[in-house]
């Protein structure tokens, strides 16, 4: 029959078609997967961040992404499922001995039960506090 065949059969061809959307997919379900913890895990994951950043960098920045996404310097940290962030377009700068920090304050709402969190950056570098 075809003793010196060249290019690919209809099952091989399918095969790796199957490899690539199996690999997609366990890609999208882990980025989505990212987002399902809960309000605890966020604090602890920020509070993480913060203490690496605040220890490696005289100063970073602090700035929201969308309504999901929260950015400390470059690391990205994400909101669990239902929170969202209520003032966008949200940006400060952190620095380690104080001088020039500005208080403020972000602020977090759960779309079904309404209720809502605040972080609030105090007065004077490396102190903040979840209310």
């Amino acid at each position: 029959m075809l003793k010196n065949r060249r290019g690919f059969t209809l099952f091989e061809s399918l095969l790796a078609l199957m490899i690539v959307c199996s690999i997609t997919l366990f890609g999208c379900y882990q980025l989505e997967a990212k987002r399902s913890g809960n309000w605890r895990n966020f604090e602890r994951e920020f509070h993480y961040n913060f203490i690496q950043l605040l220890a490696r960098q005289a100063q970073f920045s602090v700035r929201t992404n969308g309504n999901h996404k929260l950015w400390l310097a470059e690391t990205s940290i994400c909101l669990p499922v239902n929170w969202q962030i209520v003032n966008e377009g949200f940006f400060t700068v952190i620095r380690r001995e104080g001088l020039g920090t500005r208080p403020a304050t972000l602020k977090f709402k759960e779309r079904l039960s309404g209720r809502t969190k605040k972080l609030v950056f105090q007065l004077g570098g490396g102190t903040y506090d979840f209310r």
